[in-house]
């Protein structure tokens, strides 16, 4: 059967935590595998309770690793799911010497190369002659 609705952003992770049965309090635990979770805010997290998607700030809050509704909730009210939509990121190492000068534009390079080709003093006064020449100071 074909997919209707929204598909996922790119760059996004769902992640469904575990269920929580309520009680006359507002504030619960956020669990994910039986640890404790703390989301990036509010605003990350989907909260449907009594089938009723919540909205974030108005509804519920987070603090940490717990989440507070507005005003308590009673035993019979239901927590159909809460959902953490982390963002997706990654730290990258680039390898020593895989970055050349053709990768890099072409200003860039130039400004690499000079500085390879000569003293590093005399670059830096050349420097500060340009930015003087382009504030128009002289």
């Amino acid at each position: 059967m074909p997919f209707i609705g929204r598909t996922a952003e790119r760059g996004k992770n769902t992640v469904l935590l575990d269920a929580i049965s309520t009680s006359a309090t507002a504030t619960y635990n956020l669990t994910k595998d039986s640890t404790a979770y703390g989301p990036a805010g509010a605003a990350s997290l989907v909260v449907s309770l009594n089938g009723v998607t919540q909205a974030p700030i108005t509804g519920y809050t987070v603090s940490g690793t717990q989440l507070i509704f507005a005003s308590p909730l009673a035993s019979t009210d239901v927590i159909d799911y809460i959902i953490s939509q982390e963002s997706i990121s990654a730290n990258l190492t680039v390898p020593d010497g895989t970055v050349t000068n053709s990768k890099l534009s072409t200003a860039l390079a130039n400004r690499l190369t000079a500085l390879e080709s000569s003293s590093f003093s005399a670059q830096i006064t050349a420097l500060e002659d340009e930015i003087i020449l382009n504030l128009g100071v002289i």
